[in-house]
């Protein structure tokens, strides 16, 4: 269950009729209702990829503190639902679509079970990378590699300046998401120490460039650039994500960068402090 579910429920969609307005309107109104109206209009509960894999990830961390045999079975158990879920069979590549619901955006936009995304992705390759760490299956490995390889053949694009980000989802050709490049980032850093792969270094390379070139001068990033030109700005936990993936970086970076990201990192964490909190 998550805050933009309300679309998994056949009551809604019958009411809706794939109206773009009405399904806008029901998911907020679902998502900021001081009651939980799930029961009453028929919203079915579901396992969620994007949450597994962080629950994934979390497991990883307590065994690797604590050495409790549950939390590894418990690593075991999401590892193996990740492995099920992935949409390699239709793409390709391993990938994740984030939801196991039907959602609209409030810009029109939509995800599905079988729209990849960037986010849920790089949050798996995490986790096979520390399922990789802990239950040292190559498999769990080579997993994280493919869909590495999915993010850089599918999700990789240039904007008309040179830079090069990563896309949001296969679908998301109108719209740079300044989050979806320092995720991807933050994951194909968590692989290059496993792997002497040059093509992942080069783009690791060329996504901190666009991270550090988009920076506002008061340290801050948009949040979504249109195509259209409209600019969404939402400065919130999302900034966080945007410095953790150059902080990710810094140690892979060569010494002639790491002047630019250092300032850019102080510049970021300087905005996220006084703004944020």
């Amino acid at each position: 269950m998550g805050p933009y579910d309300a679309l998994n429920s056949k009551i809604v969609n019958k009411f809706c009729s794939s109206s773009q307005l009405l399904e806008i309107l029901v998911t907020q109104l679902n998502k900021y209702s001081i009651l939980n109206i799930r029961p009453i209009i028929g919203v079915e509960k579901g396992l969620d990829v994007k949450g597994m894999s962080l629950f994934a990830q979390s497991f990883s961390k307590i065994y690797s503190l604590t050495n409790d045999q549950r939390y590894k079975e418990d690593l075991f158990e999401c590892s193996n639902f990740l492995k099920n879920k992935s949409l390699k069979q239709k793409y390709g590549f391993d990938c994740w679509a984030g939801h196991y619901f039907y959602h609209r955006g409030f810009d029109g936009d939509i995800l599905t079970p079988e729209i990849p995304d960037i986010i849920t992705t790089s949050n798996v390759i995490k986790a096979m990378v520390d399922s990789y760490l802990i239950f040292k299956d190559e498999a769990l490995k080579d997993i994280g590699k493919s869909a590495c390889d999915f993010l850089i053949k599918d999700l990789l694009r240039k904007t008309d300046d040179g830079l090069y980000y990563l896309q949001y989802d296969t679908l998301s050709e109108d719209k740079i998401v300044t989050d979806a490049s320092a995720k991807g980032l933050t994951a194909i850093c968590k692989l290059m120490p496993l792997f002497d792969d040059a093509e992942m270094r080069t783009v690791a390379c060329k996504l901190s460039e666009f991270l550090i070139r988009t920076q506002d001068s008061d340290g801050c990033w948009i949040y979504t650039k249109y195509k259209s030109g409209k600019i969404r700005r939402q400065t919130d936990f999302h900034q966080g994500f945007i410095i953790d993936s150059l902080v990710e970086y810094l140690s892979f970076a060569e010494p002639k960068e790491q002047d630019r990201l250092i300032d850019s990192i102080k510049r970021g964490v300087n905005f996220y402090r006084k703004n944020s909190f």
